[in-house]
């Protein structure tokens, strides 16, 4: 019985291969993003907070951060500029990948350095199989839910369901749906588009100037208008 089922998954598989779908599956694309090394990265953005359905507050930030990248995850810290407010991130990813399959943990923080208290946090995981990777992530406030799916090797559908929720009272939960579009090798596109009138459409562009030493992004965010560039070197690369 169960040599019947691996050969018709074998079967099915190699049909898939034939038509090209594992051509760029997700976990080839984590293993050409993850090089292995040092990585430092400068970011400066523009951020809108918001308290439910109002404005709260806009903010400036600088950051300047640190990643190293391991066979199995990454471990990274940063130092934010926020307003007035000096802060530390703290993030660190745990991966096991197969051929086709494979899974994340991941882990953020952010400490406020004056307050000496924990500002942000979240835990998830993400799982991957074949051209598509779903990821559930727990916040303080919230849960999220993520998918991913690469229809084609330029194409990939993007959709995030958050449920917000305070002191136990659950909140209507927002679905945005969207796209990320390889425009040529180095420059990619990505649009979210949400069904709350609050959350305007976001727009994403990335330009990878190198793609082994450094990376420029230019970026928009559907939930937070938040909208910046960040610029990532990766010394290590040069090696």
């Amino acid at each position: 019985m169960f040599s019947f089922l691996s050969s018709v998954g074998d079967k099915i598989v190699k049909i898939c291969e034939e038509y090209g779908y594992f051509e760029r599956n997700e976990v080839s694309n984590i293993k050409a993003k993850n090089i292995q090394g040092l990585e430092l990265e400068l970011t400066s953005e523009r951020l809108q907070e918001y308290d439910f359905n109002s404005i709260k507050s806009t903010c400036f930030n600088k950051e300047i951060g640190i990643l190293y990248k391991l066979k199995y995850g990454e471990i990274g810290a940063k130092l934010i500029s926020k307003s007035s407010r000096p802060m530390a991130q703290f993030t660190g990813t745990v991966r096991h990948l197969g051929k086709l399959s494979g899974l994340e943990l991941t882990s953020m923080s952010i400490v406020d350095i004056n307050g000496h208290k924990l500002d942000k946090w979240h835990v998830g995981l993400t799982l991957i199989a074949g051209n598509a990777s779903v990821q559930i992530r727990r916040e303080a406030d919230r849960y999220v839910v993520s998918t991913r799916h690469q229809i084609h090797p330029r194409f990939v559908s993007l959709t995030e369901l958050r449920s917000l929720y305070f002191w136990r009272i659950s909140l209507p939960s927002t679905v945005a749906m969207g796209f990320e579009f390889e425009l040529n090798p180095r420059i990619t596109l990505e649009v979210m588009v949400s069904e709350s009138h609050l959350q305007p459409p976001s727009v994403a562009l990335q330009y990878q100037c190198s793609r082994a030493q450094c990376l420029i992004r230019v970026y928009g965010d559907v939930y937070s208008k938040k909208n910046g560039v960040s610029f990532a070197f990766r010394p290590s690369s040069f090696v």
